[in-house]
């Protein structure tokens, strides 16, 4: 490492020595006379790499290629698939292409212009310094978050997955994940990749996050080098120093020498820098060059940067109200003296339930024009729960809608291709074909982006303080998925691409938090898979996260270890953590408490109390910013023996 670095890290933060490039939220900096000179604000910075007499960059919307002499940027994109983004104005809907965010770059170190990158659908490859890119495809699902790639002595390009391990190009793609680290179910995701083409640490070497581990490609498999935690953690960030190959963890920056891991004596300086621009930009610093050694996700270690709407949200203990306790006093009261003594602070309460039912009485036209109404006695309700000084989450059931579904003769419902009809799912029992009973809307027509904004915007004007958006999916049930058609969908526009533009949307219109509940295993692994709700990408609008962390409905012997009756805990405890991580810290973690019994296995075996307070535990102590008991009947009184809180937190 050269004199100029060494006295970067002695002189923070004056750095009066070295040029320092800063990629975070904010865009693109350079570091000097003790000041952040934005270089490019249109968009988050992801990862900054060294080319050839410039700085490369990965952004949310592309690839761009800096040159510091002259101060240009240019995209490096011609190639790379686009996704449209769909909006809405006064005058109709609007759609602009981007760049599909990519998850990983990577250049050769032996060749500077062989170039790999992906996207979560596709790996590409560039040959000449990124002037054009080709696909080659993907022999999987969904999920690619990493590349590396070298020339020679053939050119060969790894690609890491978020649950399918690692695969290999050389002309064909081939499996390569013998030896990693795997779950019951999935490898867990694979973070980071790197090529060193001599010296010591010449290989090909990989890390997996979560319940990480360091690897090395010998032999055809994957030997584990180093384990990088001693229980969980989040670990990527991959590169190579002087001292060592270097990785960004949740503890910091860390150096693995060849013999032992241990923190990086640099990080120190490292973290004021983020530190210092944090109070100077109100931003977060995910990467950073210097003299050509390159560190990025560095947000892992940095305290969430909340916004006003996240500390109006955080920590809050909620029961979810059924529209049938709602509407009998006679049946709320008792779990609002519960709530009292148990100082739970929030409600969710359903202003769409799952049928499409409004559930107060809608002023907006559209509402009248398109929705039923079965109002609940509200202003009582609500006001009575401000008298306590309780925070109100209204709950929107979003595109599973019986009502919309079927008026206006069928407009927004979604379609049977095949049979020129609103689609609904069919399962076989027997011999008998029966309709599943839910009803999907059209999720691009503008009418139901409309529709459920309008919904939204009088829960806030109700004294709502937050909205939570429930199935905001597509349908996962049925023998006929592949018969699903939405009429108003634009040619380009995506399930994944859809739900961000949705969200984008929803930010614009609304200042109040916005939550999305999601199923369990979205928030546990970095994945799409059959819903299409991708958490890194819609954590840029969403505020909350609330994950379905139910142990009934995860397979029985996940967790499941010995002892097993700590498997609630587990899974709550683990999924908040990793749920976060997916997240990048940008927003909360309020999981749904399992408060009821479904007849599996390990419920009949283990479901009580302490089932119960096991899941509080687990979301405390993973870092969760509270949960919210679900009983659909509105039955808790398993909770009255429980404790809400840890010893170090009250409610607020």
């Amino acid at each position: 490492m050269n004199k100029a670095f060494s006295l970067f890290f002695l002189i923070i933060p004056s750095l009066l020595y070295s040029t320092i490039y800063i990629g975070s939220d904010k865009g693109f900096f350079v570091y000097t006379n003790k000041d952040f000179l934005p270089i490019w604000t249109n968009g988050s910075i992801w990862e900054i790499l060294s080319a050839p007499s410039a700085i490369l960059l990965r952004t949310s919307h592309g690839l761009f290629f800096f040159d510091p002499t002259s101060g240009e940027i240019s995209p490096k994109n011609t190639g790379l698939h686009t996704w449209l983004i769909q909006d809405l104005s006064e005058n109709g809907v609007h759609y602009f292409p981007d760049t599909e965010p990519l998850m990983d770059v990577a250049i050769a170190p032996d060749n500077p212009s062989v170039w790999a990158t992906c996207s979560k659908s596709t790996v590409y490859l560039s040959t000449n310094a990124g002037q054009s890119w080709i696909s080659l495809g993907s022999p999987t699902y969904r999920g690619w978050l990493s590349v590396a790639i070298r020339a020679t002595p053939r050119l060969t390009l790894w690609a890491g997955h978020a649950l399918n391990g690692i695969f290999r190009y050389e002309g064909n793609w081939k499996r390569e994940s013998r030896g990693l680290f795997a779950d019951t179910l999935y490898n867990e995701e694979i973070s980071s990749l790197l090529v060193v083409s001599s010296g010591k640490w010449k290989g090909i070497w990989a890390v997996n996050n979560f319940f990480p581990h360091l690897y090395s490609y010998t032999n055809k498999r994957w030997e584990k080098v180093q384990k990088l935690a001693l229980d969980d953690g989040f670990v990527s960030g991959l590169t190579l120093s002087e001292e060592g190959l270097l990785l960004t963890s949740d503890q910091g920056i860390m150096v693995f020498d060849g013999i032992k891991l241990k923190p990086w004596e640099k990080h120190h300086q490292v973290a004021t820098l983020c530190q210092l621009f944090r109070e100077k930009k109100q931003g977060t610093v995910s990467c950073l060059w210097i003299d050509g050694v390159v560190l990025s996700d560095l947000w892992a270690f940095q305290p969430p940067l909340l916004s006003p709407r996240q500390e109006k949200a955080k920590n809050k203990v909620a029961f979810y109200l059924p529209p049938s306790i709602v509407s009998k006093p006679s049946r709320f009261k008792p779990i609002l003296s519960l709530m009292e003594e148990k100082k739970a602070n929030a409600l969710v309460i359903d202003l769409k339930d799952d049928w499409g039912n409004l559930r107060f009485s809608p002023k907006t036209p559209l509402l009248k024009q398109l929705g039923h109404s079965r109002p609940l006695p509200l202003s009582s309700f609500i006001e009575e729960a401000k008298k306590r000084g309780w925070y109100l989450i209204a709950r929107i059931v979003l595109f599973q809608d019986r009502v919309l579904y079927s008026s206006s003769n069928f407009m927004l419902a979604a379609w049977d291709k095949n049979f020129s009809k609103p689609w609904q799912g069919i399962k076989t029992t027997g011999e008998t074909k029966k309709e599943i009973q839910e009803y999907w809307v059209d999720a691009y027509h503008r009418l139901v982006w409309q529709y459920n904004l309008a919904i939204a915007q009088e829960a806030v004007a109700l004294g709502f303080d937050e909205i939570q958006f429930d199935y905001v999916r597509f349908p996962t049930d049925g023998e006929n998925l592949s018969h699903l058609f939405y009429l108003a969908k634009a040619p380009g526009m995506t399930p994944e691409s859809l739900l961000y533009s949705f969200f984008r949307y929803m930010r614009k219109n609304l200042d109040v938090p916005i939550s999305m509940d999601i199923y369990g295993a979205n928030g546990w692994y970095r994945t799409s898979l059959r819903t299409y709700q991708e958490i890194d990408l819609l954590s840029s609008f969403v505020d909350t996260f609330c994950p379905m962390y139910y142990p009934s409905h995860f397979d029985q012997g996940f967790m499941a270890y010995e002892p097993a009756e700590e498997r609630p805990y587990r899974i709550y405890f683990y999924g908040s953590k990793r749920n976060h991580w997916i997240a990048k810290k940008h927003s909360l973690i309020r999981p749904y408490v399992q408060a009821f019994k479904i007849g599996v296995n390990y419920d009949r075996k283990y479901y009580n109390e302490s089932y119960v307070q096991r899941e509080i535990s687990g979301t405390w102590d993973g870092g969760g910013s509270g949960y919210t008991f679900w009983n659909m009947g509105g039955d808790y009184r398993i909770l009255s023996n429980l404790n809400f809180y840890p010893l170090t937190l009250t409610s607020q």
